[in-house]
């Protein structure tokens, strides 16, 4: 049954989306037997464009300026649990989309086997809104015609985000009713309403809390809403925008904004420590040190997160420190964090591992990062599941690549050698 369904959705994938690659590929490999016997009914015309996945290097042509490229590698090679490899696919698609890399993003889409296609298909149709609307309007189709494959909750999500999606675009009232009388989950369809208050706040600077609170009322006060935390970085990047014009008007917005955000964090009920620091950095190096201050005084209050994501927040902690170059005072901080991430499972050490490694280059002590970046990298290859593993290589290139940093020597040569089946014991 999984076979079949993955077998469908890349055969409406490529049937519907021929622009997810400019390129031409003839062949399948070996292992795609199943896949190809799908694609054969497809029109030539439509064939000649299809890609069962994204343009990875080869092993040997591993780059430690592109680690994204990497991630991308060692995805596709998790086997044994599509789940897995598609939520690896996904976040890869939003580390290249976050880097302006939207063509990664759609051949990733192409490849993706379950819900998280339609769903990166929707973040890239709103990426190119403004500069290629043929194709955000052909992606959003696309998605829509993948609901019908999917489990109940996980429809649910895409109509959801092709509500949000479609209002952006400025679809018929008719479609975006159909999609969203057809949400189920009243949890997700609220979602859904507070996702368009977003939208509508982006259009007059002014977020309806009023209706937030309403709809938040009715879902249940105390329970916890992480899709809050989307809508509270949309706010606070709508707040930055005007926080950086020098009209006394747009400070008087941003203020206005990040009020509006902080509610929306508020009533989330779940931890956003992290959240409050990534906009406190960016409102730093926008000159708008008050709001900045006060946003990191929030998140001292609230400090906190699950397991070894603890790494990455401790990475925002000094990310805003070395901005105001004071990053030294850290290290106790790092200190300390590093000897909480050794405790961890072998499974999340290199998650944790790369973020420290982060850490400790922004506080200055390059030779410990490097240190660090190789035993993140020995961690993920001598785990016991190679799937794991795999995972593990994924998280450390995502983390290089979300904070543009290299990797090591070191590192690419062992990410090389493991690649290619050459270290002990393989």
């Amino acid at each position: 049954m999984t076979s079949r369904l993955s077998s469908a959705f890349i055969c409406l994938l490529a049937a519907g989306a021929c622009f997810f690659t400019p390129l031409s590929i003839h062949a399948v490999h070996a292992q795609d037997a199943e896949v190809a016997k799908a694609l054969s009914g497809l029109p030539p015309e439509v064939l000649k464009h299809t890609r069962l996945a994204p343009p990875v290097p080869s092993v040997a042509h591993f780059s430690a300026k592109d680690p994204l490229a990497i991630a991308i590698d060692f995805s596709g090679r998790i086997t044994g649990d599509d789940d897995v490899k598609n939520r690896m696919r996904y976040e890869c698609g939003l580390q290249a989309l976050r880097q302006g890399r939207n063509a990664t993003a759609r051949e990733l889409a192409a490849q993706m086997t379950d819900y998280r296609a339609a769903l990166l298909l929707l973040e890239i149709a709103e990426k190119e809104v403004r500069s290629d609307r043929t194709h955000a309007d052909e992606m959003v189709q696309t998605a829509a015609g993948l609901v019908r494959l999917t489990k109940s909750w996980q429809a649910d999500l895409i109509l959801s985000r092709l509500v949000i999606t479609g209002t952006m675009l400025e679809l018929d009232e008719q479609t975006l009713g159909i999609w969203f009388k057809g949400i189920k989950d009243e949890e997700t369809r609220r979602m859904a309403t507070i996702g368009i208050l977003g939208l509508n706040a982006g259009k007059t600077s002014v977020f309806d809390l009023a209706a937030l609170k309403a709809e938040r009322d009715r879902f249940g006060a105390t329970k916890p809403m992480p899709g809050l935390l989307d809508t509270a970085r949309n706010l606070f990047d709508l707040a930055l925008e005007h926080q950086k014009s020098e009209d006394p008007a747009s400070h008087a917005k941003a203020q206005g904004l990040v009020n509006a955000a902080l509610e929306v964090l508020a009533l989330s009920n779940v931890v956003r420590a992290e959240v409050l620091l990534e906009a406190a950095a960016d409102f730093w190096k926008a000159g708008g040190e008050e709001l900045s201050q006060k946003l990191f005084e929030l998140a001292e209050k609230a400090f906190g997160a699950p397991h070894e994501e603890m790494a990455r927040l401790n990475y925002k902690l000094v990310k805003l420190w070395h901005l105001r170059g004071r990053a030294e005072m850290m290290l106790p901080v790092l200190e300390e964090a590093e000897k909480k991430a050794r405790g961890l499972e072998q499974m999340y050490r290199p998650f944790a591992y790369s973020w420290l490694a982060a850490s400790w280059e922004l506080a200055g002590n390059e030779k410990h990062a490097k240190e660090l970046q190789l035993e993140a990298m020995k961690e993920a290859v001598s785990n016991v599941n190679p799937r794991t593993g795999m995972v593990g290589a994924v998280h450390i290139c995502l983390s290089h690549a979300s904070t543009g940093r290299e990797l090591s020597e070191e590192v690419l040569k062992l990410a090389g050698k493991w690649a290619q089946g050459s270290l002990p014991g393989q």
